[in-house]
């Protein structure tokens, strides 16, 4: 599925090329690996859905770089891929943080943002992806969403925050151009983003996360 506020290029295909997409990796690793010696202390898989790729692809990737034996290594995931099985395995393989999509824990907000998953199960996906033994877990979080007030805002940080993760991260959305989002926008069947309502809710953000008993 494709989000509908994302201008990456993006293709969904139900059998996307992996191995190729590894290899291609691999091969550009290798030019540029002797611009930089020694060993990395983090390695960021991202960008797109890394949870979406066999666990076994993630494996030859962390295996093939060279990392230093405390690397910090984070893989992104969508808390519908979060499976107890799944975690298990990137977590032997040497997955240590995981950045969680959750975006929003209101269910309207979420559907609005075109998410697969429910406020509740980006709770469970956290838990989970602790209970797999990563307890190093980023959450990413969108303000500014259409329609989304201060008070919706408040409470999805209130309840980010209760879960106690080691990173937040907060992403203010940005209306790109040719997106079908955009096209909601412009034909009036949602409402245009607030910037100032947005600018509320990042310094709304700065003072609840900057409070000590969070």
């Amino acid at each position: 599925a494709r989000c509908p506020y994302c201008a990456f290029v993006v293709f969904v295909d139900a059998a996307p090329p992996y191995a190729e997409w590894c290899e291609a990796v691999l091969a550009a690793w290798s030019a540029q690996a002797p611009h930089f010696p020694g060993r990395a202390h983090s390695l960021f898989l991202g960008g797109g859905t890394p949870s979406l790729a066999p666990p076994a692809m993630v494996g030859t990737l962390i295996g093939a770089l060279p990392l230093a034996p405390d690397a910090e290594v984070t893989l992104e995931a969508n808390p519908d891929d979060c499976t107890e099985a799944k975690l298990e395995v990137y977590s032997s393989l040497g997955v240590n943080r995981v950045s969680l999509g959750v975006q929003s824990l209101d269910d309207t907000l979420l559907g609005v943002l075109g998410r697969r998953h429910t406020a509740a199960q980006a709770v469970d996906a956290y838990r989970t992806v602790t209970e797999a033994g990563i307890d190093n877990v980023s959450v990413d979080l969108m303000y500014g969403i259409p329609d989304q007030t201060l008070a919706d805002w408040r409470r999805t940080l209130e309840g980010a925050a209760e879960l106690e993760p080691r990173h937040v991260s907060l992403y203010c959305l940005t209306l790109e151009g040719d997106t079908p989002m955009e096209r909601s926008v412009a034909s009036g069947a949602i409402a245009q983003p607030d910037p100032d309502l947005a600018a509320d809710m990042y310094l709304l953000a700065e003072d609840l996360l900057g409070r000590s008993e969070y």
